[in-house]
């Protein structure tokens, strides 16, 4: 029961919310084609500028993708320009409000398209501050492309304890190309301001694409995607891009492919190396073979154009079903990549015996206290030299 009211909340009851509860609804939905009730309350907070539209709980149904982003892009709900700052949350209570994009809004989709389920309205520039928060959205089906939270015209942002679900993923089920968690913005965030946190993706082709500028985020989960994170895969122009993104304590679980990182600075740049800030703090991979979607070797991080990117990682893996036990023999980077990185497994020793260092994938530029050859070595991307650039075994 809702015990205090503002003017500017906008509350949406569900078909199968307790009855007791819709009588604190400002709208309730039918169960068919939710989407126009979903969309009737953004569009009451664009012209307040300033609201919350509340969800409580209950299953909402997208049957459909009416709306047009200003883009030219359909989307099932979409906040308009004009607004200010929306939050867009599920109540709190025992348990989250359900967005179910169902199978007959996944079968309107067009060839050659690629919708959103939430998205914000093209604006000239990034003036929107929107927030997500409080709910799961789960979509029947892998096989058609879609953003699920499109936040590429937003600016400031907030996106906590949130649940993207696509039915039916798991091991050697493959997400179609263009099935995203969440996009973040093209840009200039008005600062700093971009922020996720407590968000766990399933079965998309692209968990999170990353992007833009002043990103923080931690607690972040991916499991059974073909990419669990990648940055700059997505076209962007507005921003500075060598501008931080950060991540910390975020999983990839059961991923085909280590990140990816695609493009560093405007889309339209003709150099591409804007050197882009990128720290992965604490990151955590479960590598699984026969339990990802492509049930064969995990590929390594790849930069796909070399030295665009620079930063620190510090990261820690287990490569077996049941295994509580951190690998140091894990490659990250792809041959070529990562090289203007400060890339650390947490597993390995600073110095120690000739035999442990052998167990090691040594990462670029890594250096180890030999104790057995009482020499400090370096590998060189090749084997590991000491001091004077002499191989050693």
């Amino acid at each position: 029961m809702l015990k205090r009211r503002y003017s500017n909340q906008i509350i949406v009851a569900a078909a199968d919310t307790l009855p007791e509860v819709q009588e604190n609804a400002d709208l309730v939905c039918s169960g068919s084609h939710d989407e126009t009730v979903l969309q009737q309350a953004l569009d009451r907070a664009a012209e307040l500028k300033s609201a919350t539209v509340i969800l409580l709980d209950g299953n909402y149904r997208i049957d459909g993708f009416p709306e047009n982003d200003g883009d030219g892009k359909h989307a099932a709900l979409v906040i308009r320009e004009g607004s200010q700052l929306i939050n867009f949350r599920g109540m709190t209570g025992e348990k989250s409000p359900v967005i179910h994009v169902t199978r007959k809004a996944l079968s309107a989709i067009r060839e050659g398209e690629q919708v959103s389920v939430i998205t914000v309205g093209k604006r000239p520039i990034n003036t929107l501050v929107n927030n997500f928060s409080d709910f799961r959205m789960s979509i029947e089906g892998m096989d058609r492309p879609l953003v699920a939270i499109n936040n590429y015209y937003s600016g400031a942002s907030i996106i906590d304890r949130v649940r993207l679900f696509c039915e039916g993923y798991g091991p050697g089920v493959m997400p179609v190309p263009g099935l995203v968690g969440i996009r973040c913005s093209r840009g200039n965030p008005n600062g700093t301001g971009q922020q996720m946190s407590n968000i766990g993706v399933f079965g998309f082709y692209e968990g999170y694409q990353l992007g833009g500028e002043h990103l923080v985020a931690w607690d972040l989960l991916t499991r059974n995607c073909y990419y669990g994170y990648t940055f700059g895969n997505y076209e962007y122009d507005a921003g500075v891009m060598e501008h931080p993104l950060t991540l910390i304590n975020c999983c990839d679980e059961l991923m085909s492919c280590l990140p990816l990182f695609a493009r560093c600075g405007s889309f339209d740049q003709k150099n591409r190396r804007g050197m882009q800030q990128i720290d992965l703090i604490g990151f955590n991979m479960e590598l699984r073979p026969l339990e990802n979607p492509t049930l064969s070797d995990v590929l390594p991080a790849c930069e796909l154009t070399p030295d665009s990117f620079c930063g620190s990682i510090s990261f820690c893996a287990n490569k077996f079903a049941h295994s509580y036990e951190n690998a140091p023999d894990v490659q990250f980077w792809e041959e070529g990549s990562g090289h203007n990185f400060r890339t650390v497994n947490a597993v390995h020793k600073a110095g120690g015996s000739t035999a442990e260092r052998l167990t090691y994938v040594p990462m670029y530029m890594q250096e180890y206290y030999d104790l057995d050859l009482r020499k400090k070595l370096i590998f060189d991307g090749r084997e590991w030299v000491d001091y004077n650039g002499k191989p050693v075994d």
